[in-house]
C-alpha cells in the first residue's frame, strides 16, 4: 500500500471512531431521558387515585343506562314534533306563495307584508300579516 492510501484508512479509522463515540453518548444521553421520563410517570401515576366504576352492581348498572336511554328518548321524540311543527309552518308558507310564479313575483308579496316574530326563541316562528289587514293586536314579543 502506498502512503496516500493510509493516510485514507487512518483518516476513515479516525472518523469511524469518532461516529463510535457520537453514538455512544447519544445512547447514554436517550437512555437517561427515558429512564427519567418513566420516573415522572410513575409520579405521576402514583399521585392519581384509582378509577373506580361509578356503580359495581351490574343490575344497578344496566338500570342507569336503561334510565339514560329512556330520557334520551324524550328528547329525540320532543325534537321530531318541534321539526314537524317547523315543516308545517314551512308548507304553510309555501301554500300561500302558490299563486305566484317568479322569484320576483315572490319577493314583491313578501315586501307587501309585514313580518312579526311570535317570540319563539330566535327561532323561524313568524306570524305574516298582510298589509292592510288588521293589526291592532299583533302578537306580544318577548
Amino acid at each position: 500500500m502506498g502512503k496516500e492510501q493510509k493516510k485514507f484508512q487512518k483518516k476513515k479509522e479516525r472518523e469511524r471512531e469518532v461516529r463510535k463515540k457520537v453514538l455512544y453518548r447519544r445512547d447514554i444521553l436517550r437512555t437517561r431521558r427515558e429512564e427519567e421520563e418513566a420516573k415522572d410517570k410513575e409520579v405521576e401515576e402514583a399521585g392519581r387515585p384509582k378509577q373506580m366504576p361509578i356503580v359495581n352492581n351490574p343490575q344497578k348498572k344496566d338500570d342507569m343506562i336503561k334510565k339514560k336511554l329512556e330520557e334520551n328518548m324524550k328528547v329525540l321524540e320532543a325534537l321530531e314534533q318541534e321539526y314537524l311543527k317547523e315543516m308545517a309552518v314551512r308548507k304553510e308558507r309555501n301554500e300561500a306563495f302558490e299563486g305566484y310564479e317568479t322569484l320576483e313575483q315572490k319577493v314583491q308579496a313578501l315586501t307587501g307584508m309585514q313580518v312579526i316574530n311570535d317570540g319563539g326563541g330566535g327561532r323561524a316562528d313568524a306570524t305574516v300579516i298582510r298589509k292592510g289587514e288588521n293589526n291592532e293586536n299583533p302578537p306580544a314579543s318577548t
